[in-house]
């Protein structure tokens, strides 16, 4: 529908309306005959309200436009050539509205005037263009991911698509690779501590070292937990197997960002570009392998009262990019616990508790709610005492764990 009506968006309005009188004037014709001459389409111009002048070539060349876009066709006669005043060998030809071009006249009727009938394509042209501009994001797999992904790959794609300068767009995609990683590694964690009842100081041991969990550490963490056996909790999951599956493009990323950090050098700006696009596909494919992820809810739960024969929720929801927790109320089968955040969604077999790997609250640096996702862990005793979470802008908060 947006291409079928952005023709008339035309900035040149004397444009825009020769293509509007000539739609008006076929679409009035054909109630005469199936098609109609130049001189008929001249004069029926004239009559439906446009008087500027319209010479034959000029008449010619709007009219092949038009059977460009697909709103009328010629039928030309090549059998009976004709000599015209100029002495030039001309071919007769009439004209017609196709399916299409009707279509868009019959939207916008019943109109009589041309300026009215104008008027209505214009404002049809200005819907299509919004219309464009929503359903454009939806063909663009960085535009889907700042949609619909979890909030900290969501956030990163769009630091992405907003960057200008080669460097910052490096770096994003880089982030942004990571970003998957860590996502999904705290769902591969969180369902490891589920199944064993605790988090062990072995689960724990990649965010013991050093400033906290890095890109290899995540990727060697889902590469141990798919190793592990199938994944009944999130069956999804096991498509990131394989040569081509998501894990293996997200440690090709991982290498990009290695090289790239134990460079020597600084790199001449149009070698930074050349980076960035290569980049740039590896990590679209990494998005790709794995649509599943806009099907999965992080939800804060603050409430599950039971109703019978099931429950209610109220709590929030943290859906793409946007930093603004939405509000949730609804039913479900499962009850779940208050004050916590849950990975949801029909690719679940049951919801998964993320505690204690994310944890949602009021930040004491911006005051604002965020998520928080596990970085570090404090090992004591042979158990673990403490974990150090970090938010999408790098603000921390620890959680003793009793």
């Amino acid at each position: 529908m947006p291409a079928d009506w952005t023709v008339f968006a035309l900035p040149d309005d004397l444009a825009r309306e020769r293509y509007t009188a000539l739609l008006a004037a076929l679409e009035e014709l054909s109630t005469r005959g199936p098609m109609s001459s130049l001189e008929e389409i001249t004069a029926q111009v004239r009559s439906v309200g446009f008087h500027n002048p319209l010479p034959e070539s000029e008449l010619r060349e709007t009219l092949d436009q038009l059977a460009k876009w697909g709103f009328a066709e010629p039928f030309r006669d090549y059998t009976a050539p004709v000599r015209n005043y100029q002495g030039l060998i001309v071919r007769r030809e009439a004209w017609a509205l196709t399916r299409k071009g009707r279509g868009v006249v019959a939207a916008v009727r019943p109109t009589e005037d041309l300026a009215g009938l104008q008027q209505s394509m214009q404002s049809k042209a200005a819907e299509a263009h919004l219309l464009g501009q929503l359903v454009q994001p939806l063909s663009d797999p960085v535009w889907r991911a700042e949609l619909s992904y979890p909030f900290h790959v969501a956030g990163l794609a769009r630091h992405y698509r907003t960057a200008h300068q080669v460097d910052v767009r490096k770096e994003s995609l880089l982030k942004l690779g990571e970003s998957l990683a860590r996502s999904l590694g705290v769902i591969a964690l969180a369902i490891m501590i589920q199944r064993s009842g605790e988090f062990s100081p072995a689960l724990a041991n990649p965010f013991i070292r050093g400033a906290g969990a890095t890109f290899g550490a995540w990727t060697t963490l889902l590469s141990d937990f798919l190793r592990g056996g199938d994944v009944p909790e999130l069956p999804v999951f096991e498509s990131m197997r394989g040569p081509d599956g998501a894990l293996s493009i997200l440690q090709e990323i991982k290498n990009h960002r290695n090289a790239s950090g134990h460079a020597f050098g600084v790199r001449p700006a149009h070698e930074r570009d050349a980076e960035v696009k290569r980049l740039k596909p590896i990590v679209v494919a990494a998005l790709e392998s794995m649509p599943w992820l806009a099907r999965l809810h992080w939800d804060l739960i603050e409430h599950c009262g039971y109703i019978g024969p099931g429950y209610t929720l109220q709590g929030r929801r943290l859906r793409g990019s946007h930093p603004e927790w939405e509000p949730l109320d609804e039913k479900y089968h499962e009850q779940l616990a208050p004050h916590r955040i849950y990975l949801r969604g029909p690719l679940l077999t049951a919801s998964i508790d993320l505690t204690p790997v994310a944890s949602v609250g009021i930040c004491d640096v911006c005051d604002q709610r965020e998520l928080f996702l596990i970085n570090r862990a404090k090992v004591s005793g042979g158990r673990v005492i403490q974990l150090t979470l970090r938010s999408d802008k790098d603000h921390e908060v620890v959680h003793d764990l009793p």
